[in-house]
């Protein structure tokens, strides 16, 4: 169960992925989601995730080149992440550039 206004990780089929986004309505079996980069949809219940974002959170984050890639959260600044690529780059990105599987 999710409340109005709570960040969570929800599916976005186009990817794969889940990205965060703000609950703003709830419904019997589903829940109407604005992502952060703008996008929003009615998301099936079972199809969204708590947004619990610390650091060493392992997450799938955009890159200067705009593809994704996996790293995990080292710090948290408002609306940012400073991630740890697995390959050893490091960077900040916007909450709206990071995803989980």
């Amino acid at each position: 169960m999710f409340n109005v206004g709570q960040m969570v990780f929800a599916y976005w089929g186009e990817t794969g992925h889940y990205y965060l986004g703000t609950i703003v309505a709830a419904f019997e079996n589903s829940y109407h989601v604005v992502f952060a980069d703008g996008d929003q949809g009615a998301i099936p219940a079972d199809k969204i995730q708590s947004a619990n974002l610390n650091p060493g959170l392992k997450v799938m984050a955009r890159w200067v080149d705009g593809s994704f890639y996996p790293g995990t959260i080292h710090e948290i600044i408002g609306m940012a992440a400073f991630i740890h690529f697995d390959d050893g780059d490091q960077g900040w990105t916007s909450f709206a550039g990071m995803a989980i599987k």
